[in-house]
């Protein structure tokens, strides 16, 4: 039995959909106000 390849289209759609999670996990949950600050970024 043929194991069949999933097509690119279909790896990049699911490899989108991973990349746009993780920024809004990112943004959403890891990147706040105090860690910003800790940072000590310059203005």
């Amino acid at each position: 039995m043929k194991e069949e390849k999933p097509s690119e289209e279909y790896i990049l759609d699911k490899s989108t959909q991973m990349h746009d999670l993780a920024k809004r996990i990112f943004f959403e949950n890891t990147l706040k106000e105090e860690l910003i600050q800790k940072l000590e970024p310059e203005v």
